[in-house]
């Protein structure tokens, strides 16, 4: 045995050991910070230290996951940005619409046109919306997607869960829906048309995008949700949204001629 030799058993035996303190150490903090979430998480906490679970909005696994996809968008500069411009030229075109009620004297062969346009508009606005928002939900859980598939949650909650969400960006239709109404002073039976039709198509535009989205997701650009709203599919789902706003549009406008 040489020195050489006696100097590198001996610096082993010191790393060894080293080590063996340092991570014994190491392992138990970290094992105590792992079992504190099981411990927690449990109907019975034996610190007494009281659990308030996931903040969830509504019951169930499909609440947990709605109340995901919602804090999902706030949490998103982006989306988040995005959805306050919209809401930007949704104010300007109600502003444009208190306007309308002038075309009473001066031309009242326009108020259907009119009318329409203002329909048509405003589902506009949320189409471009459920694009951004809803189109891309299958997408975007491209690295996720094979937890989210190995919960022990059935396929259909999770598409009821996005059904969910989609439905519920639309939910601020009704009272514009009302206010749009009050602002252009149309006739109770105008009113009820415009109010329903608003609804309605609103609804429907954004569970196409969410059907086309479901049926053909572009994970290769999930993290380009622009790129994914205009892929292939995609630009499909807006055609057929643009098509479904036309038709709820001349609907509303033969509504309104028989009305005026």
């Amino acid at each position: 045995w040489s020195i050489a030799t006696l100097a590198a058993a001996l610096g082993s035996a010191v790393v060894l050991g080293t080590t063996l303190l340092i991570g014994k150490r190491l392992f138990l903090d970290s094992w105590k910070k792992a079992q504190e979430g099981r411990f927690l998480a449990g109907k019975q906490n034996p610190h007494g230290v009281v659990s308030s679970g996931y903040p969830s909005l509504f019951k169930g696994a499909a609440g947990v996951l709605l109340t995901n996809e919602l804090l999902a968008v706030l949490r998103s500069p982006a989306e988040a940005t995005y959805a306050a411009f919209l809401t930007g030229l949704t104010i300007v075109l109600l502003f444009m619409m208190r306007s309308v009620p002038a075309l009473q004297n001066a031309a009242p062969a326009l108020l259907p046109a009119v009318y329409a346009l203002s329909l048509t508009g405003l589902s506009y606005l949320f189409m471009t919306l459920a694009v951004r928002l809803v189109y891309p939900l299958i997408a975007k859980e491209k690295r996720s997607v094979w937890f989210i598939f190995s919960l022990p949650v059935k396929r259909e909650t999770l598409l009821l869960s996005k059904a969910a969400f989609a439905l519920a960006i639309t939910l601020p239709s009704v009272p514009l829906a009302l206010i749009a109404g009050l602002f252009m002073q149309l006739t109770s039976a105008v009113f009820i048309a415009y109010v329903c039709l608003l609804v309605i198509s609103t609804a429907t535009v954004s569970l196409i995008q969410l059907l086309l989205g479901t049926i053909a997701p572009n994970f290769s650009e999930s993290r380009n949700l622009d790129a994914v709203s205009t892929s292939g599919s995609g630009l499909a789902a807006i055609a057929l949204s643009l098509a479904y706003i036309s038709l709820s549009g001349f609907a509303f406008f033969k509504v309104a001629i028989g009305e005026t």
